[in-house]
């Protein structure tokens, strides 16, 4: 596996640059990553077993992950999957903040727990069919990278697990609005 970012995890592992400029050393840097993710759980859970190692856009990849629990979830009451998405919140502040921490990184991209439940919350109270779940994933998506306000309000103010979260948290509101907005007008 290749890492869009060897000069992080660099850092990140303690390996100075001039040792790792080779695609062996990348394997290395991944493989001691990697070691790294499993031996801290509260890592293991925030990169989502490790799909946050991708090389190219990590959350993107988060938010696939994420169809499934939404998928499972759907037929589920909006009560029930109110209480879930509060569940990932919360367990997501606390494991996101433990393994920024561990890996000494504010908001570390391989760090995708944010994203998957900023996608869940988005879903909540959504009639899947192929184009909501295609134009949610879409809308999140476009929301999470642009970051408009009061995303990027967050993102910039809010530190910590509850930071890494909020955005992506803001994010999938915004999604959950605008997807009910179009099924009352174009689904009605």
């Amino acid at each position: 596996m290749i890492l869009r970012d060897n000069a992080t995890f660099q850092r990140i592992l303690g390996i100075p640059t001039s040792e790792a400029t080779s695609f062996t050393s990348t394997v290395i840097v991944t493989q001691q990553l990697l070691k790294q993710i499993v031996r801290h759980p509260p890592t293991m859970l925030a990169t989502c077993f490790a799909v946050g190692l991708v090389p190219r856009a990590p959350g993107t990849a988060g938010t696939v992950v994420a169809i499934l629990p939404v998928l499972a979830m759907q037929s589920l009451p909006v009560l029930v999957q109110i209480s879930i998405g509060v569940a990932m919140i919360v367990v997501g502040i606390i494991v996101c903040d433990m393994s920024a921490r561990n890996l000494g990184e504010k908001d570390p991209g391989i760090i995708v727990w944010d994203e998957v439940t900023g996608f869940c919350i988005a879903m909540i109270g959504i009639s899947i069919d192929p184009m909501t779940l295609i134009l949610g994933f879409v809308l999140f998506r476009l929301l999470d990278i642009l970051k408009p306000f009061p995303i990027s309000w967050a993102n910039a103010r809010v530190k910590g697990g509850l930071g890494i979260m909020l955005d992506d948290v803001l994010a999938g509101l915004i999604t959950n609005i605008l997807l009910v907005c179009y099924m009352f007008f174009f689904m009605s």
